[in-house]
């Protein structure tokens, strides 16, 4: 009998320790990309993936566009904020005040209004002066910039583009549009140190279509992006769900 609880309790314990290895992905889209996106939302409801669209330019969305991304809101996903006019952080004369109220708040005040509440913001182009990541993050909870394969190398190495416990209110996330080359076999690489380190790692395209141009994504190369990640178990998350996804584990490791 002793025995029998003894391996019982092994089990349990081996079954706690799985689930805290298991890390995450977040799948993020850019810019007004809507009706591609939409025309997509089989596919992400099929394999159960919640994404984070991060739009630009508000101002100048149509009656149709709106209601597709609350149509994209309805399914679970974020809708965050990737600035009013898409200018560069890195690029703005003058101090962070400056950017945040001429670029990031005139785009969140808009989606307010449409409907949309806004914690996430990602930089157009992907860098940013950490003098304006400070004082964002006085207005949004989470900051996104970007990378692509500078190195053309494994995506696993690259720890930017994983967010960490001690590190997920900003986060780099890593393209995997047609002219940054990532295959499949490059992003098994990255999941597994995902789940080997319980982190997250974070993802970026465009426009969803079979063009084969720059800055679009081939949905049917999303889709074996989606199958991989559901043969390996990773879940997907929205940038909204990194602080609950660690505190989670935080208090599961403390037990």
């Amino acid at each position: 009998m002793k025995k029998v609880i003894f391996i019982s309790i092994t089990l349990i314990l081996f079954s706690c320790s799985s689930l805290l290895k298991r890390g995450g992905i977040i799948f993020t889209f850019d810019d007004q990309y809507v009706k591609s996106w939409v025309a997509n939302r089989d596919l992400f409801k099929k394999y159960d993936v919640k994404a984070t669209f991060f739009i630009s330019r508000p101002q100048l969305l149509d009656s149709g566009q709106v209601r597709d991304l609350k149509i994209l809101q309805s399914d679970g996903n974020e809708i965050g904020c990737h600035g009013v006019n898409h200018l560069n952080a890195m690029e703005f004369a003058g101090p962070a005040v400056k950017y945040y109220k001429e670029e990031v708040e005139p785009a969140i005040s808009k989606l307010n209004v449409l409907g949309f509440r806004i914690v996430s913001f990602a930089y157009p182009f992907g860098p940013a002066p950490d003098s304006v990541d400070s004082y964002l993050l006085k207005h949004v909870k989470y900051l996104r910039k970007a990378t692509w394969n500078r190195n053309n190398t494994t995506i696993d190495t690259y720890d930017n583009i994983y967010a960490r416990p001690d590190s997920f209110h900003i986060v780099n996330s890593m393209g995997i549009d047609c002219n940054y080359s990532i295959t499949v076999e490059n992003l098994q690489a990255g999941i597994s140190r995902a789940q080997k380190n319980n982190e997250i790692l974070v993802l970026h395209a465009h426009l969803l279509d079979t063009s084969g141009l720059a800055y679009t994504t081939n949905p049917a190369f999303l889709e074996q992006v989606f199958k991989l990640c559901k043969k390996d178990k990773i879940r997907s998350y929205r940038m909204e769900d990194m602080e609950d996804f660690f505190s989670q584990h935080k208090l599961k490791d403390s037990r």
